[in-house]
């Protein structure tokens, strides 16, 4: 708490050398101040690797074990047929997600399948998460969507 005086001057002087950036960058003429100033803050951000955990995972039922089965074990897996999922993933579309830089999002279709089976079964989120290869809170997550 007593560095936040320091921490608020410290952003505000970021802001006015960007400030002052922004206004060098609308006009004709640039000196070599904020060139550096420019190159130093364009620079920087290229030079910094984004580095992001994540635990790989490795359930495959929904990428194997599903599409390698007839439709009785769709049925049995996430007690519908396959045309009524489909319909219920049309109906849902709107809950689609997009990828990021840093992750790419679950299908929807997993989503969907992950709620059902969750719904039907008695199995704990930890159990179905690594059934589907995804984190035990995901699992939870899918079900509340």
């Amino acid at each position: 708490m007593n560095n936040l005086p320091i921490i608020l001057a410290v952003v505000q002087q970021q802001n006015l050398k960007l400030n002052q950036l922004l206004l060098a960058a609308n006009s004709e003429e640039w000196n070599d101040d904020e060139l550096d100033l420019y190159e130093s803050i364009f620079s920087a951000k290229e030079q910094m690797p984004r580095s992001v955990w994540m635990l790989n995972r490795y359930g495959t039922f929904w990428e194997k074990d599903i599409p390698e089965n007839n439709d009785e074990f769709f049925k049995e897996s996430f007690r519908m047929e396959k045309r009524t999922f489909s319909f219920l993933v049309d109906r849902l579309g709107v809950l689609r997600k997009k990828d990021t830089n840093w992750r790419n999002a679950i299908p929807l279709e997993k989503r969907i399948a992950i709620a059902l089976y969750t719904l039907g079964s008695s199995a704990e989120y930890l159990s179905i998460g690594r059934l589907f290869g995804v984190a035990q809170n995901t699992a939870a997550f899918c079900t509340t969507f």
